[in-house]
């Protein structure tokens, strides 16, 4: 074979080969909401079995629906972060729940979900406050933005006897709002408040105040 043609077939079997996968290395998973929402789509009306629910994945991680393996849940999921995420059953090697899992739907919307233990949803509370500055009764650019404004005059307004004071459920939470910022900015404990110098402090200030809020 002449070295010209040596040479043409060589550039004819180049060219026909395949282009790497160079693409498929860097395409983006999918998100947790789209693989929540088709979860749902092929979900069961009965309890179901680990094997029997749409795996939602994240790297190496793997999850299912925490209300679809156990429907009774569903009735007790109750706490304000389930507006914010979605809670999930991580599962193990051997596909068994390893723990039940809240996942963030706005981090998740950027393309970054951040996962926290569900068992406790403390964890999960300051990740909203520090990272959205969400609390349970205040979200920037909604329209409790006049809530808070309101509660700080009420607050300055004469109140009731102590015999018959009772605070409102709205200023409770926003205590508790108050707590948290104040833990999560100072990088401080969740059993700061737990501190008999700091509630003797609060009922010296405050006796009313320091009777109806729970310390622990």
């Amino acid at each position: 074979m002449s070295e010209t043609a040596l040479k043409g077939s060589l550039a004819g079997s180049a060219s026909s080969s395949p282009p790497p996968a160079f693409p498929r290395l860097g395409s983006r998973p999918k998100s947790i909401a789209k693989q929540y929402d088709a979860a749902l789509a092929l979900a069961s009306t009965t309890d179901s079995s680990v094997d029997d629910l749409y795996k939602i994945t994240w790297g190496q991680r793997r999850f299912v629906i925490a209300s679809l393996l156990d429907r009774r849940k569903s009735r007790g999921r109750r706490s304000w972060i389930g507006n914010h995420g979605w809670f999930l059953a991580e599962l193990g090697r051997d596909n068994t729940s390893s723990g039940d899992i809240w996942c963030c739907r706005l981090c998740d919307d950027k393309g970054t979900p951040r996962f926290f233990n569900a068992q406790s949803t403390s964890s999960a509370q300051a990740h909203l406050y520090k990272a959205h500055r969400i609390t349970e009764t205040f979200e920037p650019g909604s329209s409790d933005d006049s809530s808070v404004l309101d509660l700080q005059r009420s607050a300055s307004k004469k109140r009731p006897a102590p015999s018959s004071f009772v605070l409102p459920r709205a200023k409770m939470a926003r205590i508790r709002e108050l707590s948290v910022g104040y833990i999560v900015d100072s990088n401080l404990p969740f059993t700061t408040f737990e501190s008999t110098y700091l509630q003797e402090l609060f009922r010296q200030l405050d006796p009313d105040l320091y009777i109806q809020v729970p310390w622990g």
